[in-house]
């Protein structure tokens, strides 16, 4: 909004001009004091970068004393997305050049013939329930399959699980083959696979999936099971009277697993804990049965499970998990999977 004076329209002075004009004189001292400012923080700026310039001079300076500064050596690679390079002060010099005789695989098995089924709604023809074990790098999981089960449906339930055992699995309708692969590739890419039934004359992992390898093992397959039941299922609390960690060591197959229970953790906690172990990696698998007790599948039959409390003092776990074992009353066929090979177990 503009000022204007009254009363001096007849003396043809232009105020505005004029008071402009008076304001800018008075503001001139101010405009002085901010270049001058201007100027002392562009020294200021100056100052700082030229003193670290000459830190950085001193400090190359000292290094230029020390014995590794000469002794130092600098390893690289022409494709650093490949592979990369690094080198100590006893490196050798010269050049070297990496041959790869052989890509890492990730371990995978296929249908070793094309199977019947068609179309992916083609049922897979069991005649009963059966079970699937897959244990993989990230831990085991048990599927359970039921007589309406489909090829959609199996390839689901698997994929489902992929980030519990990093293993997926893929039909081809042309092929008319299944295909297990693991996520990633080499040695931590190993699975093993199971399945049981009642048909005791089944190789289900055979007749089913087509993996002609897969075989039965000659030590019947075992079953561990919890003697008390867990009352709330799933949500069951281990102990609710823990005051302090308690922590039970699971052994089977020649590999452990110590597990840390508090009085938070319920049912669930412990049998991911167990399926995500050592253990679980090389096939065991824990679950709930369908009257709410703790189970432990072990395909291999080999040596017996234990479970130790090896926390001192009350209360004592032991008894919590106390064991009854029988052997496989059904048919079990096992499949080992290898960096992209196949073994039977």
């Amino acid at each position: 909004m503009v000022m204007r004076l009254n009363g001096f329209s007849g003396t043809g002075i232009d105020i505005d001009d004029t008071v402009s004009k008076l304001m800018k004189a008075a503001r001139m001292p101010q405009d002085k004091l901010k270049k001058q400012k201007q100027s002392l923080e562009w020294q200021r700026d100056d100052y700082r970068a030229m003193n670290a310039k000459i830190m950085d001079f001193r400090k190359t300076a000292f290094n230029m004393k020390l014995q590794s500064s000469f002794l130092s050596k600098k390893g690289s690679s022409s494709d650093d997305t490949v592979l990369s390079a690094t080198s100590t002060a006893l490196a050798a010099d010269g050049a070297y050049t990496i041959k790869v005789n052989r890509l890492a695989e990730a371990a995978n098995v296929n249908s070793d013939t094309p199977l019947n089924a068609k179309s992916d709604s083609e049922s897979l023809g069991l005649t009963g329930p059966t079970t699937l074990t897959i244990a993989g790098k990230k831990g085991s999981v048990k599927i359970d399959v039921d007589e309406t089960a489909t090829i959609s449906s199996i390839v689901a339930q698997v994929n489902a699980k992929t980030n519990m055992t990093g293993v997926s699995m893929n039909y081809d309708t042309n092929m008319k083959r299944f295909f297990f692969v693991a996520s990633v590739t080499g040695e931590a890419g190993n699975f093993n696979l199971t399945m049981k039934g009642a048909n005791s004359s089944t190789n289900y992992l055979k007749d089913v999936f087509g993996l002609s390898t897969a075989t039965v093992p000659a030590t019947p397959a075992k079953t561990y099971t919890i003697s008390s039941a867990f009352s709330e299922g799933f949500n069951t609390l281990i102990d609710s009277t823990i005051t302090t960690p308690q922590m039970i060591r699971l052994t089977a197959g020649g590999k452990t697993a110590d597990i840390t229970i508090n009085k938070t953790t319920t049912l669930s906690n412990l049998i991911d804990a167990i399926n995500s172990s050592d253990i679980g990696k090389a096939g065991v698998n824990a679950y709930k049965t369908a009257d709410n007790h703790l189970a432990i599948f072990d395909p291999s039959g080999g040596t017996a499970i234990t479970i130790e409390d090896k926390t001192a003092g009350a209360p004592d776990l032991s008894s919590r998990f106390a064991l009854d074992v029988s052997p496989a009353t059904t048919a079990i066929s096992m499949l080992s999977v290898n960096n992209g090979k196949t073994q039977t177990s």
